[in-house]
């Protein structure tokens, strides 16, 4: 049973970095089709590149998604050059093992 499933104010529980990666997933690939590299963005891509990037950035849970706090600027500007960063190793493992045919 998924923790969501459960209901109630466990509903509210979210990670913040899914959505921090998946946004600048999407600038990285911009990014890198501008420079000519092909990177494949098929769904099954797209799901392993996000699944190892949130696996290697430090986990930013909220129990209530509609009373965020802001992080700090330092720690925002950390959080962000590492997540870039993964999603760059990311985009090279994945690119040469693709699990789609």
């Amino acid at each position: 049973m998924a923790i969501r499933d459960i209901g109630g104010l466990f509903d509210q529980l979210e990670n913040l970095q899914e959505e921090e990666v998946w946004s600048t997933l999407q600038e990285v690939l911009r990014l890198e089709n501008a420079q000519g590299r092909a990177v494949c963005t098929c769904d099954r891509c797209m799901v392993d590149m996000l699944a190892f990037s949130l696996n290697h950035v430090p986990p930013r849970y909220v129990a209530d998604r509609y009373n965020k706090f802001p992080m700090g600027d330092a720690t925002q500007v950390q959080d962000q050059k590492l997540i870039v960063e993964v999603l760059r190793s990311a985009l090279a493992r994945i690119g040469q093992r693709p699990h789609h045919p």
